[in-house]
This record gives C-alpha cells, structure tokens and sequence, in this order.
C-alpha cells in the first residue's frame, strides 16, 4: 500500500509508526563512535565532544551560541537526545536552525565579552524554560563570536 492507494491514512499512519520506532530505537551513540575515527575541522571534533560531553554527563541540555547556525548543524546531526539550545542574533540563522533536529532558537543580542556572553546564555535558558536551576548544559561556541565556522569552545556549566 502507497500514499496513493485506497487506504492512504493507514499508509502514512504505518510510515509514522515504523520512524518513531526507528528514531527512538536507533543505537545513535554507537554509531557516532564509530564514523568519526578521524574529523574534517575542529568545527567537527567540537561537536563531537559536545554531543558526547552532553551524554556522559548527564546534562540536560546543549547550549548553542551562533551567528551562523553552522555549529548548531553540526551538533544536530549526531540526533543527540539532549535537547539544542540555540541562542542567535541573527534572524535568518533563527528560522533556519528551528528546521533542525532537536533544536530550539532564542532570538538574542549579538553577543559580546565572554563572560557576558556565557552569564546571559544561562539567564536565557531558563527565562525560556529550556533550564531550571539546578540544571547543567554544555555550551559550545566559537570566538571571536562575530567569526562563522569557528567553534572552539566547548564547556560544562551548571545553571
């Protein structure tokens, strides 16, 4: 049977049932050790490590600091089951990203000092529901913030 059979609602109802099964059963963490023996960019290895940080940790979820969306890409391909926290100045990157697995945009300032930057993520978060405090989240951004593709710091940061 298709969608363009004589039962379609049974079709696509099928077709949902068998993703949600694939999705919720698909050993993700195995499968990310194994394919990255080696990264391309740091972009890359810094994913990696968040998504795995995220998991061996506990955390409750990832915190995303991007202009362009490229690292909250990244991170997303890996389908971790943490929910992705993106906060972004850019409006273009935040409807983008809202197309992403797992991933939820806060529209913000653009971002300047460090400690600033790191202070009004956590406040973010919970002002949004995505954290209570208490909770933990690893962070991960690039500096200096205003440059794309250059993600290099990855942190764990109770809330």
């Amino acid at each position: 049977e298709t969608t363009l059979g004589k039962h379609p609602e049974t079709a696509v109802a099928t077709m949902h049932k068998v993703a949600m099964h694939t999705e919720m059963n698909y050993p993700y963490e195995d499968s990310l050790k194994k394919e990255h023996l080696s990264f391309k960019d740091s972009t890359d290895a810094m994913s990696y490590a968040a998504v795995n940080l995220a998991h061996d940790l506990n955390t409750q979820t990832i915190t995303v600091l991007s202009v362009s969306g490229f690292t909250a890409n990244m991170i997303s391909r890996h389908r971790p089951k943490r929910p992705i926290t993106v906060i972004t100045p850019n409006l273009k990157t935040y409807n983008q990203v809202s197309l992403n697995f797992n991933c939820y945009p806060i529209l913000s300032d653009m971002f300047d000092g460090v400690t600033d930057t790191l202070d009004k993520s956590k406040k973010l978060c919970l002002e949004c529901g995505m954290n209570k405090k208490g909770d933990s989240t690893v962070i991960v951004a690039g500096l200096p913030f205003s440059k794309p593709g250059n993600t290099n710091l990855v942190l764990y940061q109770k809330i």
